[in-house]
């Protein structure tokens, strides 16, 4: 059986991860060895659910994440701690008064399913719902500080007013005192790099690695598997049967990814007819060859694989997430200093 290797990992949409491991890898440094890549072979399914929809649905590595609920807390607080500490230095910063957050599961599976009558009325657009969503979680607009008073939020400031600044600023004081005690994440030796613990040259102090956030791996492994769900033989073939459905109605596209991924409807502020009809016949293809739950099988036996191959860094990040959790609620509830 095929084995599918990783390419890289990033944490946006798509990326590879998977569970054999072979002899090619990627670099960590200029003097460090390369270091292995590992693989996963398709899952088998035993038949294609058929939901019409992604609500309900979960998936394994959701356990992984901070709920919704649960980033607002961590949000809230770590503010609460920036704004005490840029008020010591004479600043006013105002407190994150706890935006909706989304779901980063909810965004894997959201585009998957495209209902007809969503489609008859919204085509690709967003519908009201999922635009006061991403407005809600997006949060106020960032505040407009001073030059001093950037030094002090960055670290970039070693003192101010005869006080000395925290490391890394009052950004990264909110942000550590809320991750006080949170396990270390240990990353698998090929995504690790000579300088994974260091802010990009000439960034501020307050800045680290992507990777030295306790939701870098899960993320990472959550696009993996939508990458190699993506390019499975099975959806490859899903694909053939929804651009031949497609066509039938008079449109090229080669796959489901490729009409999503269409500039084209972002062009406009409502859609146009033409979008609408496209759109409509889309839904009633991808639901003729169950696209989407195929896609969402896959991605659960991908992220089994994952899970099993890397179930000890998975406990840090639960670990790390229940500190986070735990520290933030103290600071709201005024059980902790900032």
């Amino acid at each position: 059986m095929r084995s599918y290797p990783l390419s890289s990992l990033r944490p946006a949409l798509l990326s590879a991860v998977a569970l054999t491991l072979v002899t090619t890898g990627c670099s960590g440094g200029k003097d460090e060895p390369q270091a292995a890549r590992p693989t996963f072979s398709p899952p088998a399914i035993s038949a294609t659910p058929a939901p019409r929809s992604a609500d309900g649905l979960s998936l394994p590595l959701e356990a992984y994440f901070l709920t919704p609920d649960q980033s607002r807390t961590v949000a809230r607080a770590q503010s609460m701690l920036t704004s005490d500490c840029m008020r010591r230095f004479g600043f006013s910063y105002p407190v994150n008064t706890g935006s909706s957050g989304i779901s980063p599961v909810r965004e894997v599976l959201r585009p998957l399913f495209l209902s007809e009558s969503t489609a008859a009325r919204w085509g690709y657009h967003p519908t009201a719902e999922r635009q006061a969503q991403v407005k809600s979680s997006q949060g106020g607009a960032a505040p407009k500080l001073s030059p001093a008073a950037q030094t002090v939020l960055t670290g970039t400031a070693k003192s101010h007013g005869g006080k000395d600044v925290p490391k890394g600023g009052c950004f990264a004081h909110g942000r550590d005192s809320v991750e006080s005690g949170a396990a270390k994440v240990t990353l698998p030796p090929w995504m690790k790099g000579a300088d994974d613990d260091k802010p990009p040259p000439g960034a501020p102090p307050a800045m680290r690695s992507a990777r030295a956030d306790p939701g870098y791996l899960p993320q990472s492994m959550l696009n993996g598997a939508f990458d190699l769900a993506l390019s499975d033989p099975r959806t490859k073939q899903a694909d053939a049967g929804w651009s031949a459905c497609m066509k039938q109605s008079g449109y090229a596209y080669a796959s489901v990814d490729a009409i999503l991924r269409n500039s084209k409807w972002a062009e406009s502020d409502a859609p146009s007819a033409s979008e609408i009809a496209t759109a409509v016949a889309d839904a009633r293809c991808r639901v003729k060859v169950k696209y989407g739950g195929l896609m969402y099988a896959l991605q659960l036996g991908y992220q089994k694989a994952m899970i099993d191959m890397y179930a000890d860094s998975l406990n840090q990040v639960k670990q790390a997430n229940e500190a986070r959790v735990r520290n933030a609620t103290r600071v709201l509830s005024g059980n902790a200093a900032g």
